[in-house]
């Protein structure tokens, strides 16, 4: 949330930083009250109105660190004649509402879809679309307020529980409600550079069973280009990224793969969370933070040099997130149970689990509510679904 990777890379190279803060003042004293520690320049900005016309240093990047940040940078690095990606287009890879409606215009296979202004009217656009929906705020992010609503009765206990808060502070204003697409989840991991597009990855969000979901994070397991769903969902990514006008650095496209095609569920123009880069630094020829600043900063032979000469990234091993949830009730953390022991399962590469007994721990509804994240790796798929099974047959987590 705080582009600490990126700070580092700069100063690695030498560069002084000027963090331009998206999210709201109020939410990054809660949740990273160091988050200023490495800038040399700290702003809070939240429309491209409010950026200065200097910032003291010669500009030479400027990098979109996370999920708000997007439009504001793209509109940025026009501004200042830098590279990024295409201005017009950059609310559309920001906003859940403009990127339904460029994706509609674009003759992109969507779900069908209602925009609504306030809560007030979910109930006629769910009807509308016709039941199970799924309602989410235009501006939010991992799956923050994201429900699925199977029915009308669900409907009143749904709209009590939503904020009037995104995840980063700011108002939400318009909500999409649109149909539940029942299929593979995949999320597609690209690269692009002057318009030429290749994928890193592709991983699946896979659940405990196969009943309809509005929370995705459970197993996350990188698929091979072997998956038949891998080729199909490449080509789509790629006109994704034509469509919402992405020539330069990271993407990451959410699709569904149901019966009747693939699905566009969401675009970000930017390295991926869930701490998937992470994994692509500890087990690939691929430098998510170096490579995106690089071609940023107009060098782009250097992040060609980490893609093979096909165009692929290479993995030495097969990748999976295991996500440890609280599904039971909210309450006060007594244990993770099996934290150390699970820590040390063949494959088990790096533990976050921030959470401290004595912590308030929420049902977890989103990536900020899980309990403790896995990095895993394996020679092969099989290898990586072993050690998710061993992680999970030895972790409870105690709420009392």
């Amino acid at each position: 949330m705080t582009g600490e990777a990126f700070k580092d890379t700069c100063r690695s190279l030498g560069f002084a930083v000027v963090s331009i803060y998206s999210v709201s003042a109020e939410v990054l004293a809660e949740v990273a009250p160091a988050h200023r520690d490495k800038d040399d320049l700290s702003l809070y900005v939240h429309s491209p109105e409010e950026l200065p016309a200097d910032f003291g240093w010669p500009v030479r990047a400027v990098v979109p660190a996370t999920e708000p940040g997007v439009f504001l940078a793209d509109t940025l690095a026009d501004r200042l004649g830098l590279s990024g990606n295409d201005p017009a287009r950059a609310k559309a890879r920001r906003s859940k509402v403009e990127m339904r409606r460029l994706a509609a215009a674009g003759g992109l296979r969507i779900p069908a879809f209602r925009i609504v202004s306030g809560v007030a009217g979910l109930a006629a656009a769910a009807e509308a679309i016709g039941y199970p929906v799924i309602v989410k705020p235009s501006t939010g992010a991992a799956s923050r307020d994201v429900r699925l609503v199977a029915d009308p009765a669900q409907l009143p206990s749904t709209v009590a529980g939503l904020s009037k808060l995104d995840l980063f502070g700011a108002d939400v204003e318009q909500w999409l409600v649109e149909r539940y697409v029942r299929g593979r989840e995949l999320a597609v991991n690209m690269f692009s550079l002057d318009g030429e597009h290749r994928v890193i990855d592709i991983w699946e969000y896979r659940q405990p069973g196969t009943a309809d979901y509005d929370q995705p994070y459970w197993d996350l397991v990188q698929i091979s280009d072997t998956d038949p769903a891998f080729s199909g969902a490449v080509q789509f990514a790629e006109e994704v990224l034509d469509c919402f006008g992405v020539r330069i650095g990271p993407s990451h496209i959410e699709v569904k793969c149901a019966d009747d095609g693939i699905h566009l569920i969401e675009i970000g123009s930017r390295l991926p969370g869930a701490s998937i880069a992470e994994q692509w630094e500890l087990n690939s020829s691929f430098k998510p933070y170096a490579d995106t600043l690089s071609v940023l900063l107009g060098n782009p032979q250097e992040t060609r040099a980490s893609f093979t000469p096909d165009g692929r990234v290479e993995f030495d091993s097969m990748l999976a997130i295991c996500c440890i949830r609280n599904d039971d009730r909210p309450g006060i953390l007594g244990e993770i149970h099996g934290l150390t022991q699970a820590a040390e399962v063949p494959g088990v590469q790096v533990v976050h689990a921030p959470r401290r007994p004595g912590d308030f721990i929420p049902m977890t509804q989103d990536l900020n509510t899980v309990v403790a994240k896995f990095l895993i790796s394996g020679s092969t798929e099989a290898d990586v679904l072993k050690t998710l099974q061993a992680v999970r047959s030895t972790i409870s987590v105690e709420i009392i």
